[in-house]
Order: structure tokens, then sequence, then C-alpha cells
């Protein structure tokens, strides 16, 4: 009878792990992987029905508490993927980590990333992103690491980023940003690493700078 209990419970810690209970992560992938219109290494064609998402490529699930099972982390770099990010990625409520760089993706950055509550880290780098860069970055509180470089992006940085007081890599160096540095960023004291070059940036290097140790 031990037995049976015991292999009861493995099953079901199985199924959870499976991500049986987490039909919105689900869905959040499945929408993604539909906008990439080319995957030269087939990176993706792991992602089906009938395989838990956890064992997804590039798919890292939370192992306890109410990350069990949940994604939490979306590594994906460097594999040639062309197309767009879909919006669904909000959905991923325990992301962590959405690790992109040394793709092919187009389209804008999805300012549904900002219902990203837990995320930390995001590197978008090199790909051929355009549009501006969402200043609803603000609400993920949590995030230390934005590496946004080398896309074609345009338009002002946010200054609503001040507000991110844990954040201490910014990375957004090769695109077509204008206007002046948001003197709000002189707000991030955790910063250990600001790039910007390579942008068509005006006006001076604000004085509050000075005061980032």
């Amino acid at each position: 009878m031990l037995l049976l209990i015991s292999a009861a419970t493995t099953a079901a810690q199985r199924a959870s792990m499976a991500g049986v209970s987490t039909p919105s992560d689900h869905l959040a992938l499945m929408s993604f992987k539909s906008l990439i219109q080319i995957d030269p290494s087939s990176a993706l064609s792991s992602w089906r029905s009938n395989q838990s998402l956890c064992q997804w490529h590039g798919v890292t699930c939370g192992t306890r508490g109410r990350r069990r099972g949940r994604v939490v982390a979306l590594d994906l770099a460097n594999l040639g993927l062309h197309g767009t990010i879909s919006p669904a990625i909000g959905n991923l409520t325990y992301l962590r980590k959405l690790h992109f760089p040394m793709n092919r993706m187009g389209g804008t950055i999805p300012p549904e990333i900002s219902r990203l509550l837990e995320l930390r880290y995001v590197n978008l780098s090199f790909n051929s992103l355009e549009g501006s860069i969402p200043g609803s970055l603000s609400e993920c509180k949590q995030v230390v690491n934005i590496s946004v470089a080398f896309n074609h992006l345009s338009g002002g940085i946010p200054p609503a980023m001040g507000v991110l007081s844990g954040l201490r890599i910014v990375q957004m160096q090769g695109n077509m940003l204008d206007g002046p540095i948001p003197g709000a960023l002189a707000s991030l004291q955790s910063l250990e690493v600001l790039h910007l070059y390579n942008n068509t940036l005006t006006g001076n290097i604000p004085p509050e700078f000075g005061n980032l140790t």
C-alpha cells in the first residue's frame, strides 16, 4: 500500500511539472511560436502539445512553491529565429529571464512585457526590432538588466526607467535613439553599466550622473 501511495504521489508531481495546470503558459508559448516565420535549426520543433513544456527547447520551469511547473526562463539565443514577439509573452506570469539575442526578430517590443512583474533579466540585443522602448518597462520593478543593443529602435530613452531602483546594467547602444539623456537615470543608484553609444542622442550628459557611485 505504501508503494502505491508513493507511486501515485510521484505521478502527481510529474503531472505538475508537466505544466498540466498551466494552460496560460502553454498558450503564451504557442502564440510565440506561431509568429516565428523562420526557424533554421528547428529549435522549436520540440514545442509540441504532447510533450511537457518544461522539456521544450529553451524553456526552464520553476521547481518549487508557486513557480513549480511555471515558465521562469525563456532562452532562445543565437538561433536565427525570424519573426515577431507575441504580445502573449506578457502572460508568462512567473517569467524571470527573457533572453533572445543574436536572432532576426523584427516588429516592436510589445508593451505587454510590463505585465512580467517578476522579470529580472531581459536581453533582446542583436535583432531587428523597431519602434520605441516601452516606457511601461518601468512596471518591471525587479529588473536588474535591460539589453536592447544593436536593433533599429528609435525615439527617446524613457525617463520612467529612473524608478527601477535595482537596475544595474542598461545596454541600448547601436540603435537610432534620439533626444536627451534623461536626468531621471541618475536615480538608478545600483547602476553599474550604461551603454548608449552609436545613437543620435543630443544635449549634455546630465550632471546628476556624478552622483552614481
